[in-house]
C-alpha cells in the first residue's frame, strides 16, 4: 500500500514538473505572438504554428495513434482541439488591445473556473484550504493588473472568455486521459487545432512577411511551444488533478511579464514591468507554493 502511494506521490510530482516547465515557456514566449501580429495577421500565425507543429509529432507519433486509435480517442483528440483553438484565437485577437502580461494574467482566471465547476459537478463546497488559495490568488491578480487603474478593456474581456475555455480544457483533459492515452491526445489534439484553424484562417488569409523575426517566432512557439510543449504538457495533467494544472497556469503571466520586458519587438521596445506586477508576482509564488506544500502533506 505503501508502495502504491509513493508510485502515485512520484507520478503526481513529474506531472507538476511538466506542467510547471510548460506554463514558464509559454509564459515567457506569449509576447512573440504580440510580436508575430507585426508580420502576419492573427489567423495566419496560428494556421501556420499549429500546421508546423501537427507536420512534426504526427509522423513521430504514428505508430503508437495506430495502436490506440478508436471512437473515443478520435472524438475526444477532435474536442480538446477545439477546446484549445477558441481561447487561441481569443488571446491573439486580445493581444492587439491589451500586454502580454495582462492578457495572460487574465486567461489564467481558469484558475477560478475550474474548481468552481467542479464543485458544482460533484454538488459539493470548496474545502477552506482551497478557499483561501483562491482568495489570494485573486488578490494577487487583482495587484498585477492593477485593476483600479486599467480597468477592463476588450482585450481583457475576451480574456475572460478564453480563461472558460481553458479550464473546461483543462477538466475534459483529466477526464479523457482516464481512458485514453495522454500522449495520443495531445497530438490529436495538436492535430485537430490546425485542421480546424484552416477555414477559420481562409476568413481572413493576409500576408506574411517572411524574416528572420518571424521564422523565430513560429520556431520558438510552433516547434518548440506546439510541438513539445503540447505533448508534455497533456501527459502532465493526467498525472495530477485538474485544480493544481489551473493553479501552476498562473506561472504564465509572471513569466509573461518578464518575457515582455527582456524580448523587444522590431522597433527595440519592450513591456514596462510594474511595483503592482512585482508585488502581484510575489503574492502568487507565495500562494501557489503554500497550496503545493500543504496538499502534499495532506495527501501523504
Amino acid at each position: 500500500m505503501t508502495g502504491a502511494i509513493m508510485k502515485n506521490t512520484k507520478s503526481e510530482s513529474v506531472g507538476l514538473i511538466l506542467v510547471g516547465l510548460v506554463s514558464v515557456y509559454w509564459g515567457f514566449t506569449t509576447v512573440l505572438m504580440k510580436h508575430a501580429l507585426l508580420y502576419m495577421s492573427s489567423t495566419t500565425y496560428i494556421v501556420l504554428r499549429f500546421v508546423i507543429a501537427a507536420a512534426l509529432v504526427l509522423p513521430v507519433y504514428a505508430d503508437r495513434i495506430r495502436r490506440n486509435m478508436g471512437r473515443s480517442l478520435l472524438l475526444h483528440g477532435c474536442v480538446l482541439g477545439l477546446l484549445q483553438l477558441i481561447p487561441m484565437e481569443g488571446t491573439a485577437i486580445a493581444l492587439q488591445y491589451t500586454t502580454a502580461a495582462n492578457s495572460v494574467f487574465i486567461s489564467q482566471l481558469s484558475f477560478v473556473f475550474v474548481p468552481l465547476i467542479q464543485c458544482l459537478l460533484i454538488r459539493r463546497l470548496p474545502d477552506r484550504m482551497l478557499v483561501s488559495a483562491i482568495f489570494f490568488l485573486l488578490a494577487g491578480l487583482a495587484v498585477f493588473s492593477d485593476v483600479g487603474r486599467n480597468g477592463l478593456s476588450a482585450g481583457s474581456l475576451i480574456c475572460v472568455s478564453t480563461a472558460l475555455f481553458n479550464a473546461i480544457n483543462v477538466l475534459c483533459v483529466k477526464r479523457f486521459s482516464a481512458t485514453d492515452d495522454a500522449v495520443c491526445l495531445g497530438v490529436l489534439q495538436i492535430a485537430f487545432c490546425a485542421l480546424f484553424s484552416i477555414p477559420v484562417w481562409l476568413v481572413n488569409p493576409g500576408n506574411v512577411q517572411w524574416c528572420a523575426d518571424s521564422v523565430s517566432i513560429l520556431f520558438f512557439t510552433s516547434v518548440l511551444g506546439s510541438a513539445v510543449a503540447f505533448v508534455a504538457s497533456v501527459s502532465g495533467q493526467a498525472r495530477t488533478v485538474p485544480v493544481k494544472v489551473s493553479f501552476l497556469g498562473l506561472l504564465q503571466p509572471i513569466f509573461a511579464m518578464l518575457g515582455g520586458a527582456v524580448l523587444p519587438d522590431e522597433f527595440g521596445r519592450v513591456e514596462e514591468i510594474t511595483s503592482n506586477m512585482v508585488l502581484g508576482s510575489a503574492i502568487i509564488l507565495m500562494t501557489l507554493a503554500l497550496y503545493l506544500i500543504k496538499s502534499k502533506q495532506i495527501a501523504q
